[in-house]
């Protein structure tokens, strides 16, 4: 390295990361000699550390603190171990880097050498050592997936954080049981083989303190996976999935595959459910997951239009027994211990289309008093609807970028940190299919014509007058109403219709 170099770096930012394989000591070491080439060539140093095996510079903090100082003009050079330390991601990663280094003529100091973008051999053996790094960090991950199928063959715990009561063995490599937590797991089995369903389960777990096996409350999900687990079976299970759902990174999109298509195998560890157990489990389940015929087809008139304005969770229907009359059902929700959190009681089916036509004769009238198109109530309900997704997806996606905050500080591990940021981006993409939903009625309501609008009503009283079936008049209901909000106190029943 001539002098005229030497004299342009001054500033040096040292850039340490933890990768994949690598123990304290080697990081120190890198840290160590580092330091040492900084003093030899006698610049000043400030360090970034961190962590990680991500091969994505997204999801590496300070390597993109790092980048923002640089942009900054604070640095003349960076000092790594090894080329791949700086990433062994994607094209468009490198790219990012190289256009940085770029414009900032930024050295990149290394043990041996210092490389200056200027330089075309420099730039032609950077070339080389990225596609070596890429090429080492595919086969470093074949290998490892590799290994961890073999494990698995050979009936190893490979798969993380086991289900609940085991827990993973490090020297053994195997699943040991937790005696506390499988009387409970016991207590779970015998309940669900007496029919209880998912939901009581967590009630009576939740009233006896017994933490889920997150540390949490316990919930009907909780309970259902577990109960589906065929590690319990003694069975070690893979390939339910391929590919990444990460938006950031380069690799396959995420697949998931069939339960016919998973490779299962007899592990090491001891089974804590019968076969036997299972299939009666897994009857039950099934059965309680097949939808009543009634509710199938909308046999009742007011089937899926009624919410409870208390706390807005959909109504049931019921009929009476002897009379055959439909009846809303007092409101069902509650709690984690399985308690009824709301009172909103009940009514007579009746009570309610006699509200919808009183409310629909003033709907009438207001539509033909508008000398032009206007924006709706209604609409302006389903707006503010709207306004509140977008809240609750921008919360739920703060709540992912702690999440992430926490698995860069090492707070929680790699296990817990994928198993709820799958929660965190399964919520987001279900609030996402909820704001098309909304977005799509405002379209079709501001799209509507009045005039269509009373025409939708004609027809539907016309229908609603030569049908006595229930399941006929609320399909009759679903062309002229997005919903119901009901709320009972007393004698006094308040609705307030969304019409279409």
């Amino acid at each position: 390295m001539d002098s005229k170099r030497q004299m342009r770096i001054e500033d040096v930012a040292i850039y340490l990361r933890k990768s994949r394989g690598d123990i304290d000591i080697d990081l120190e070491k890198h840290r160590l000699l580092l330091i040492e080439r900084c003093k030899d060539i006698g610049a000043n140093y400030v360090e970034y550390a961190e962590i990680g095996t991500s091969d994505s510079i997204d999801d590496r903090p300070a390597f993109m603190e790092l980048l923002e100082d640089i942009k900054l003009n604070l640095f003349d050079a960076v000092a790594v171990s090894d080329i791949d330390r700086l990433g062994r991601g994607g094209d468009k990663d490198w790219a990012l880097i190289e256009e940085i280094f770029r414009n900032e003529e930024i050295y990149i100091i290394t043990p041996e050498k210092v490389f200056n973008w200027d330089d075309e051999s420099d730039e032609m053996e950077l070339d080389f050592r990225k596609f070596i790094a890429r090429m080492e960090y595919k086969q470093t991950t074949k290998r490892l997936r590799r290994g961890k199928i073999m494990g698995a063959k050979q009936g190893r715990w490979t798969n993380g954080t086991p289900p609940y009561p085991y827990t993973y063995n490090r020297q053994t490599r195997q699943l040991d049981i937790d005696n506390v937590k499988y009387k409970v797991y016991r207590r779970i089995v015998e309940m669900a083989l007496e029919g209880v369903p998912a939901n009581k389960i967590s009630w009576e777990l939740n009233r006896l303190g017994i933490p889920s096996p997150r540390g949490k409350k316990w919930t009907n999900v909780a309970v259902y996976r577990l109960l589906r687990d065929k590690t319990h079976l003694g069975k070690i299970v893979f390939a339910k999935q391929e590919g990444s759902g990460h938006k950031n990174r380069n690799t396959r999109p995420l697949k998931t595959f069939s339960e016919d298509e998973w490779i299962v195998i007899d592990g090491l560890h001891q089974p804590i459910k019968t076969q036997d157990e299972h299939r009666k489990i897994m009857e039950l389940l099934a059965k309680r997951r097949i939808v009543p015929k009634a509710a199938r087809s909308g046999a009742f008139v007011l089937s899926g239009l009624v919410y409870c304005r208390s706390c807005g969770y959909s109504m049931g229907n019921t009929r009476n027994g002897i009379s055959k009359k439909e009846f809303l059902k007092k409101c069902q929700t509650r709690d984690s211990l399985g308690n009824r959190t709301c009172n909103n009681p009940g009514v007579n089916s009746y009570a309610i289309v006699k509200g919808i036509f009183q409310q629909l004769d003033e709907y009438e009238r207001e539509i033909k008093k508008r000398g032009e198109d206007m924006d709706t109530n209604e609409t302006g309900l389903l707006k503010v609807a709207l306004t509140k997704k977008h809240k609750e997806i921008e919360k739920q996606r703060g709540a992912l970028d702690t999440l992430i905050e926490m698995r860069e500080e090492q707070e929680i591990t790699r296990e817990k940190f994928l198993e709820r940021k799958e929660i965190r981006e399964f919520n987001i993409a279900q609030l996402r299919n909820e704001i098309g939903e909304l977005q799509d009625r405002i379209n079709q309501r501001e799209q509507t014509t009045n005039e269509r609008k009373l025409k939708n009503i004609r027809e539907f009283r016309d229908k609603w007058g030569k049908s006595k079936s229930s399941e006929q008049r609320n399909q009759f209901l679903q062309t002229i109403i997005d919903r119901i909000d009901y709320q009972r106190e007393g004698d006094n029943i308040d609705i307030h219709i969304n019409f279409r």
